[in-house]
């Protein structure tokens, strides 16, 4: 390519478009047609190599001749009665049809004939024109026979008019229209390179200079090249041979630690049907109340009745209407939990361990116990599949979620575990995924104002003042002022909660609007100078 001079810009040549469907129903349509002769000639009727032996016979002989075949005179009315059987006007209109169909597709072939390859020399070495030549070449023959296959049957019936027993059965080539995108192709690439002919000499000339430094790099390096290669050969096979004795050595070892496992459960499983269950359990659930100071209340596993009895600290027996609701709770709670290690509950399936509200009616001193255990639960992956905890209790949602929320490693908290809110409005219940620490409780008090939120958006206007009661009697305890001076904001957030009495019932929230209620709301904290205070937490 270096030595090739600038070629000239090529001309893209146009390839014939025929419709030889067009054709084939031509020649078909011609082949079929059936002519009768007008005067009947009985020697000559049904016999096509007569009729065109009589044709012929017409054209050569004249009047007083003698007849070539058969030595006899032809008459002037022999000649007469031939004239009238072979040139009638519709066997004149047919022949001249077959020899208009002769003569098109004669010029068609032609036209064919004509088409011109592709010259390699109008192209740079690297643009091949063989195999695009070699298809215009198949096709070229494609055509032409086709037409010919046309015409040699037109042809035929020329000489057989009255003759229309022809069976034409032939394959339609496909047009040049495929050839005609790839000459178009190659030409396009032959006139990019001649417009950038410096550029791609330049560029050819760097990589033949590249290639031939690259073998000389090569024969200088080849047998430093194999001398290495020899080297690196030798490494692996060593290291191989000593990765496999490692392989083998963690294999033995392997075995011999899963040998030692099996010896252990087989002990474990033999201690726990020696030790009974149970009273693994009450030890463990004894040992946690008296640490969480309930030195009263201890259980006592009966082994003869299978029941268990709660003693005092004195060791006298408790009866059940002793026990305090929160008493009871606490005890099922941490049966519960210690149970999910019982072998019997070990059956390799996944489970869900869900829990209902457990700090319901127990006190401060519980509180952290059931926290904790919750803490040490979830952190047992090996118990379950799914961990649900449901509560009503913000308090204790904010400090039994606080070492999940709070993560030290800047991890969207929320994004790993889910945290789900569910707000009633006392018909229908609005679940909440929450996604970020902002759409979160921040404080006991802070959620209360997210649950009246909630309830003004959904127009709850009974809900709505309780709600705002306790809002006030939080802030009342906490900044140490006297209580709601307002007669009627005090009445209406008072009658429309559980603490009313009974002969305020009949005061309710229909002559208020959601607004309104909000507005006394508004009225309170301005009244205590703490407006401030009232639209931080209210943003509508």
């Amino acid at each position: 390519m270096l030595n090739e001079n600038e070629k000239q810009i090529i001309f893209e040549p146009t390839l014939p478009i025929i419709n030889l469907e067009d054709y084939l129903k031509s020649t078909k349509s011609i082949l079929q047609t059936k002519v009768e002769a007008k005067v009947i000639v009985p020697e000559l009727e049904n016999d096509p190599e007569k009729q065109s032996f009589a044709k012929t016979g017409l054209e050569l002989h004249h009047e007083n001749d003698h007849c070539a075949f058969c030595g006899k005179e032809v008459t002037s009315n022999r000649i007469t009665k031939l004239k009238s059987f072979f040139e009638a006007d519709e066997i004149l209109d047919f022949q001249n049809r077959i020899k208009k169909g002769i003569t098109k597709i004669s010029s068609v072939i032609s036209e064919i004939e004509k088409i011109e390859l592709l010259k390699q020399k109008q192209f740079y070495s690297q643009f091949s024109v063989k195999d695009v030549n070699q298809c215009i070449d198949d096709k070229k023959r494609e055509y032409i026979d086709f037409l010919k296959s046309c015409k040699v049957k037109l042809e035929e019936k020329e000489k057989n008019l009255f003759d229309d027993n022809y069976n034409l059965k032939l394959e339609v080539p496909e047009s040049f229209i495929h050839i005609q995108t790839n000459i178009n192709d190659l030409i396009k690439k032959s006139n990019e390179f001649t417009k950038n002919i410096d550029l791609n000499k330049k560029t050819a000339k760097e990589n033949l200079i590249l290639h031939y430094v690259a073998e000389k790099c090569e024969e200088g390096k080849l047998e430093k090249l194999q001398g290495e290669i020899e080297i690196l050969k030798t490494a692996r096979h060593n290291a191989k041979k000593i990765l496999d004795n490692e392989i083998d050595k963690i294999s033995n070892e392997k075995k011999e630690i899963e040998k030692q496992i099996t010896l252990e459960n087989s002990e474990i499983k033999r201690l726990q049907t020696k030790i009974k269950n149970p009273e693994i359990i009450i030890q463990k659930i004894n040992e946690k109340l008296l640490k969480s100071g309930k030195t009263n209340l201890k259980l006592k596993y009966i082994e003869t009745e299978k029941h268990y009895q709660i003693l005092n600290s004195d060791g006298t027996t408790r009866e059940i209407t002793e026990i305090s609701t929160g008493e009871k709770n606490i005890i099922a709670f941490l049966y519960f939990k210690e149970s999910l290690d019982s072998p019997e509950l070990n059956t390799g399936k996944s489970k869900i361990i869900i829990f209902d509200d457990p700090m319901n009616s127990n006190d401060d001193t519980m509180q952290y116990l059931i926290i904790s255990e919750l803490e040490y639960l979830y952190n047992r992956k090996d118990l379950y599949e799914h961990f649900v905890l449901l509560t009503h209790n913000s308090h204790f949602y904010l400090k039994v979620t606080h070492s999940r929320r709070v993560r030290r490693d800047g991890k969207n908290a929320y994004e790993i575990d889910n945290f789900i809110r569910l707000n009633s409005d006392g018909e229908l219940t609005n679940i909440i995924h929450l996604k970020n620490k902002k759409e979160d409780f921040v404080t006991q008090y802070g959620s209360l104002w997210k649950e009246l939120k909630f309830l003004y958006e959904h127009d709850k206007k009974d809900f709505m003042c309780n709600t705002i009661r306790r809002i006030i009697e939080t802030y009342v305890v906490f900044n140490g002022i006297s209580g709601n001076k307002n007669a009627e904001s005090k009445m209406l957030f008072n009658t429309n909660s559980h603490y009313s009495e009974v002969g305020d019932l009949e005061t309710d929230t229909n002559g208020y609007s959601r607004e309104q209620i909000m507005g006394l709301l508004r009225q309170y904290f301005q009244d205590n100078n703490a407006i401030k205070h009232y639209n931080n937490y209210w943003k509508e």
